[in-house]
């Protein structure tokens, strides 16, 4: 129930927060397109469905190193619960992206025309570095606004001169205002800087997301090209992050755990452009008696990880247990 609750929930959030920050998506949203929004918000859900997978099964960790439970039936519903995601319920939910994505080509198309309409009203705007202009109102379509108060800053020792019209057509092609005397703004549309600015991520959150998603490209790609291929290549990856499962018990401290739990998990990706691309894959590229893809090569370093972690847990906890052992505890 824990994992059932928790991916439907991330399922949603997900999606709704990288929305949130994606302009086309906002300003689609912000002007009453939530049909748009929502075929987004059902499209981003499918692609990141991995992801969200990924983090049910965090919250089940959690969930059983707080709690009490038959150990043995615990294991075999988590276990049991990671075959199905890698083996039925990824396969089901890329298929349903790719069925999915010719309506959301739809929907993206007309959330761009929605942010190539003029910049936000209410706002100066440098123009040409000759012009300051600033306008109260856009048409619902976009191709009017109204009123708008231009100075001409050209006069260096002389107040700027004000033109004030009572409105301007607005072209989204080129994305300038033509004023009834001729006069053109030029580059008044598109993507507003004023917004644009503070949707910018930070670094080290841009750089999560890129890995993110050149992994899951990974999936998809290795999927489309054979069912066996991406069992391998995703079945690696789930193999490497069952194996944090231990991470919950690693020290006697659980918040220091919980720590090591999510930190091991942002690792996981952050490793991904490492063994699959660059320096490191090269070398290990060099050498292999036979040539190797991206995908093998990275499989195989996730494999090794798994084990690394396996034994590494498998030793605390056998010297936990000799430990007990000798204090007479249970």
């Amino acid at each position: 129930m824990t994992f059932l609750v928790n991916l439907v929930v991330w399922f949603f959030v997900l999606p709704f927060c990288l929305l949130l920050t994606n302009y086309d998506s906002l300003i689609a949203l912000a002007s009453g397109n939530f049909s748009f929004f929502l075929i987004e918000l059902l499209g981003t859900g499918l692609y990141l469905l991995p992801v969200s997978l990924m983090l049910s099964f965090l919250v089940v960790f959690l969930f059983l190193m707080r709690h009490k439970t038959i150990r043995i039936i615990s294991v075999s519903i988590t276990v049991l619960l990671f075959a199905l995601s890698v083996a039925i319920i990824l396969p089901v939910g890329y298929r349903l992206y790719n069925a999915y994505s010719p309506a959301l080509a739809r929907a993206r198309e007309k959330t761009e025309s929605v942010s190539n309409q003029a910049f936000s009203s209410g706002h100066i705007r440098a123009i040409n570095n000759y012009y300051r202009a600033v306008w109260y109102h856009t048409s619902e379509d976009g191709e009017r606004i109204s009123p708008v108060i231009i100075a001409d800053t050209r006069t260096r020792f002389a107040s700027p001169h004000l033109s004030i019209y009572s409105e301007a057509s607005y072209n989204a092609i080129t994305k300038t205002a033509r004023m009834p005397d001729g006069l053109e703004l030029p580059g008044i549309g598109g993507r507003d800087p004023h917004i644009v600015s503070y949707l910018r991520q930070p670094a080290f959150i841009a750089s999560f997301l890129g890995n993110m998603e050149n992994l899951l490209e990974s999936f998809r790609s290795a999927l489309a090209e054979s069912y066996l291929r991406y069992i391998f290549l995703a079945g690696s990856f789930f193999l490497a992050f069952g194996a944090l499962w231990g991470f919950c018990y690693l020290t006697d401290w659980r918040m220091l755990n919980v720590l090591l739990l999510i930190t091991a998990f942002l690792l996981l990706f952050f490793i991904y452009p490492y063994i699959s691309g660059g320096p490191f894959f090269n070398l290990i590229a060099g050498v292999l008696p036979v040539p190797a893809d991206a995908g093998i090569i990275s499989s195989c370093c996730y494999i090794l990880i798994s084990v690394i972690l396996f034994f590494c847990e498998l030793f605390i906890w056998l010297k936990r247990k000799l430990r007990t052992k000798g204090e007479n505890r249970v």
